[in-house]
């Protein structure tokens, strides 16, 4: 952890955060910064995944630690929730050999059982996991995998007999090359040790109260994900009181008469997507209801991963910039450092697989270090409201709302400003409102495109003049080869404010390229920007102005939860007006942390 913190103050000195001049600006490389992330918290949870995968076979081998089949189960489980096909296959063997579950399940009833009743109760779902981790290895391509996937499907374990579906599963294990004598026997179960008890209740079950006297446990075997369209939903029922009455889908089940327990396997027929089965189970003593979702995949649609609803990234940066004020050469370059934070907090609610809606918001602000550039620093706040739709013919789309204000630093205060409603140290600047639609969608070739169109009414407050419009496109590509990733942008805006003098258009185009060298990766980008009033001065001339921007930036991920980047800037302004040249350097070190 010292590495970290001796790194951040030799390169203190030189680091820069987001910069965020401008609500437009903040907006366009806050939502870089963001996509930057995503791709390497992605990579960063390979990298936990195969961390865990090392843990879990220390555990399960006895290699340094000692043996624990249930600490072994619990690395897996986590390097497996991150996609790890290893760790998959050797959760599904541990799962149907026994190892290291019991206690899990045990733990999940307010009861202690023998042995026949624990095995009534939970070896079905124990089957059904030990399925869903082979499935998924399987999806993966791993051969061995494929091979105790047939064996499941063959004798009915964890899911329905299936022959057709065994012998396909035979042959893809045979293709890649898997001996099945090699094959661990799996048809057999063995148990860990867990020792049979049995704990008589200091009164009798009718003296309890009814959500104490009666436990029901509601089972499926049936996978909750499948590319098959026809299939049985099975499902078992047991209960700690008569059962009375139960409806699969509003449906009533036969049931005999004072029985303890149910089995069912009703035929369906499944849409693309998800699928719902709602139980409701009603005994003596109790009732309860469960909601099943079986998940049609197609090569397109798959499941999505459960993700947290709510989620915040801080990112906290330092500065230096080597001409704050955009000096042209001959003229006196001032140096400034400053800091700064940025919140990004978001929710978003799952509707289906499908839909969500989210809110997010955005606040930054900075501290300038030099007294003289105190009145530059800044305060903006911004909200939105999006909704999003996956698997459309263009991709997923999403539409959104939204508003942010711009606070400016006053210093000495001036009297005829409207103050802003956050810090009466800010004079309020702007108060803009954005409609936006973008999709992204990824092609057969694995080429990811973006495209996004936005239309912002701009509220300069204290003055109509700068009130207008501005509208953005903006298309982008990202595609990988090898291990590199590249990137491409380019946007137009047109702004349209009431002084016409002040109308411009913008165009923006990026390339960037991300090398993997572990455990940093190393991203080089060049911008070129031009824009051009849409008027002629009083010399009959229109200013055009060109910038070009080469990033040259480090990312080092140092856990799920924090990222730190480094970068160095040239940036370069040429104008066809004299006296507005300028070059200057800009140094960043950025942390940034992801709490979801």
């Amino acid at each position: 952890m010292y590495k970290v913190w001796l790194l951040g103050f030799l390169l203190c000195w030189l680091a820069q955060p987001l910069q965020a001049a401008t609500p437009s600006e903040t907006d366009s490389e806050t939502a870089e910064v963001l996509e930057q992330l995503e791709t390497e918290f992605q990579e960063q949870q390979l990298r936990e995944a195969e961390e865990a995968l090392r843990q879990a076979q220390a555990y399960e081998q006895g290699n340094g630690v000692e043996q624990d089949d249930a600490d072994a189960v619990r690395f897996y489980k986590e390097a497996a929730e991150r996609g790890n096909s290893e760790a998959q296959l050797r959760l599904g063997i541990l799962y149907r050999q026994r190892k290291g579950v019991q206690e899990e399940f045990r733990n999940k009833s307010r009861f202690s059982f023998g042995k026949t009743a624990f095995d009534f109760l939970f070896s079905s779902k124990m089957d059904q996991e030990a399925f869903r981790w082979l499935n998924a290895a399987a999806e993966q391509g791993v051969a061995e995998a494929q091979y105790y996937l047939a064996q499941f499907h063959e004798q009915g374990i964890g899911t329905n007999k299936n022959q057709d579906l065994a012998n396909s599963f035979y042959s893809q294990a045979k293709d890649a090359g898997f001996d099945s004598t090699q094959a661990i026997d799996l048809l057999r179960i063995e148990y860990d040790g867990i020792p049979p008890v049995v704990r008589e209740p200091e009164v009798e079950i009718a003296d309890l109260a009814p959500a104490e006297a009666a436990e029901i446990e509601i089972i499926s075997t049936t996978p909750d994900k499948t590319e098959i369209v026809s299939g049985n939903f099975t499902v078992t029922i047991s209960a700690f009181s008569p059962l009375r009455s139960i409806q699969i889908n509003g449906v009533n089940q036969e049931l005999a008469g004072d029985s303890y327990d149910a089995a069912y396997s009703l035929p369906y027929e499944l849409e693309i997507g998800e699928n719902y089965f709602d139980l409701d189970v009603v005994t003596e003593a109790t009732q309860a209801s469960k909601e099943l979702i079986i998940f049609r995949e197609t090569e397109e649609i798959k499941k999505p991963k459960p993700k947290p609803p709510f989620q915040l990234i801080t990112i906290l940066g330092h500065t230096e910039d080597t001409n704050a004020t955009s000096a042209p050469d001959g003229k006196e370059k001032i140096r400034t450092l400053k800091s700064n934070i940025v919140l990004v907090p978001s929710y978003t609610h799952y509707i289906n697989y499908r839909n969500s809606v989210a809110a997010k918001g955005l606040i930054t602000t900075d501290r300038q270090w030099m007294e003289d550039q105190r009145n530059k620093e800044i305060l903006l706040r911004q909200l939105s409201f999006e909704w999003e739709r996956k698997y459309t013919w263009l991709g997923d789309i999403t539409t959104g709302v939204g508003a942010n204000a711009l606070g400016l630093r006053d210093i000495p205060e001036s009297s005829d400003s409207d103050r802003d409603s956050w810090n009466p140290d800010f004079k309020a600047v702007s108060a803009d409102s954005f409609l936006f639609g973008q999709f992204k969608l990824k092609t057969d070739d694995d080429i990811t495109w973006q495209g996004k169109l936005e239309h912002k009414w701009k509220d300069a407050i204290g003055s109509t003049t700068d009130d207008g419009t501005a509208d953005k496109l903006e298309v982008s590509s990202k595609f990988k080869l090898a291990d590199w990733k590249y990137g491409t942008k380019l946007s137009y805006t047109l702004t349209d404010l009431n002084d016409d003098t002040k109308d411009k258009a913008d165009l923006k185009f990026s390339a960037d390229v991300t090398i993997p060298i572990k455990p940093v990766s190393f991203k080089l980008q060049h911008d070129i920007s031009e824009s051009e009033k849409r008027l002629a001065n009083n010399d009959d001339v229109r200013e055009r102005d060109r910038k070009n921007v080469t990033t040259v930036g480090l990312t080092y991920p140092y856990a799920p939860w924090m990222i730190i980047n480094f970068s160095r800037k040239l940036e370069t302004k040429t104008s066809n007006l004299t006296g507005k040249d300028y070059w200057k350097y800009q140094t960043a070190l950025q942390f940034t942390f992801i709490y979801k």
